[in-house]
């Protein structure tokens, strides 16, 4: 088995997954692992299509490069279905060179599938430039497994009735650490039975 680039892409907290093994003749394994001329298939959903091929134009203007992107539009369920497939299966010949999955669910495709996504530590890219909250959820063992396309903004949006029913306003949980939230939020819930955060965390998790 030999490995060929698959490819990792973060967008937000979405991530691309890079990498692979595939098998073959040993004429197939004299051959480059790169792929057919400069076209790469990337698999992503609708709403990062457009800025993932901006960033390729991008590339090839900055760089002189001539790369190609084919585009498949898949949905996040549908992706990680298929990569869990293929993982499964060993079927590494079908995966996509990139494609686009929320960089929480990297660790457990590096962890059940070593094999599947490239290590791309000894690349020549600027680790300890990128955010490291993002950076944190695709470093496994010290090594690096995927690649941030944005590091998007996030929000926490709280219920202002519930926090005025267990005595607090929206400054109370504005800039102050997590160890003072989590204290205002187990007093909310204590004080109104609501939670003062939801999150549905199930959504990235093998099935």
């Amino acid at each position: 088995m030999k490995k060929r680039l698959v490819g990792l892409l973060m967008a937000g907290t979405m991530v691309l997954c890079l990498a692979g093994c595939s098998s073959g003749s040993e004429k197939q394994e004299e051959t480059s692992d790169e792929p057919q001329g400069n076209t790469y298939t990337v698999w992503a959903w609708d709403a990062n299509v457009e800025a993932i091929q901006e960033a390729a134009d991008m590339y090839n203007e900055a760089t002189g490069a001539n790369i190609q992107l084919d585009v498949v539009t898949v949905v996040n369920e549908d992706s990680r279905n298929k990569l869990v497939t293929m993982g499964e299966t060993g079927d590494y010949d079908s995966l996509p060179d990139f494609t686009l999955m929320e960089d929480t669910a990297i660790s457990q495709f590096v962890n059940s599938y070593p094999d599947m996504l490239i290590d791309l530590t000894d690349y020549d890219i600027p680790w300890q430039d990128l955010v490291e909250s993002k950076r944190s959820l695709y470093t496994i063992d010290d090594r690096y497994y995927a690649l941030p396309m944005d590091s998007g903004a996030s929000i926490a949006m709280y219920r202002t009735d519930y926090l005025e029913e267990a005595g607090y306003t929206i400054d109370d949980l504005s800039n102050v650490t997590w160890d003072r939230v989590i204290e205002i939020g187990a007093d909310v819930y204590e004080k109104t039975g609501h939670y003062l955060l939801l999150d549905d965390a199930t959504s990235c998790l093998f099935r």
